[in-house]
């Protein structure tokens, strides 16, 4: 079986590029925003991106309507766990390799034995793939 984890400090992020990729093999539309918080109204505001790859930090949504202020939580990425073994996402980062990569992120597929009850655990980011435990308090 093989997952997809970020192999550096930073956490699990896609580029724009990648994004887009997902996106159009999954037959979605995918709209670029970037978000900035009003501190009189205390809301968040997300204005439009027109580059085709923004870099940086970006929010992303996927939708067939142009996703709004009050929907847009329903169709973000980032209010989403992508699957890290969702085939597309692991073909995604074979083809793409260092593209797909987003900010502060390095990505990498990791090939583990079939039926193995697997979690992904983190430290600042930098994931690993560990074997499930039982534990008790």
């Amino acid at each position: 079986m093989k997952i997809v984890i970020n192999t550096t400090y930073g956490g699990f992020n896609l580029s724009a590029k990648a994004v887009k990729w997902l996106a159009d093999k999954r037959g979605q539309t995918c709209h670029f925003f970037k978000s900035s918080y009003d501190t009189v109204t205390l809301k968040y505001n997300y204005a439009p991106i027109t580059e085709v790859f923004p870099k940086g930090l970006f929010w992303c949504a996927f939708s067939t309507d142009k996703p709004t202020v009050e929907n847009y939580n329903e169709y973000s990425l980032h209010s989403r766990k992508e699957n890290r073994a969702d085939p597309l996402l692991i073909q995604l980062v074979e083809e793409l390799g260092q593209e797909a990569n987003g900010t502060y992120c390095k990505l990498k597929v990791v090939e583990i034995p079939d039926g193995v009850n697997y979690q992904i655990s983190e430290f600042d980011g930098q994931e690993w793939i560990a074997e499930a435990h039982r534990t008790w308090e």
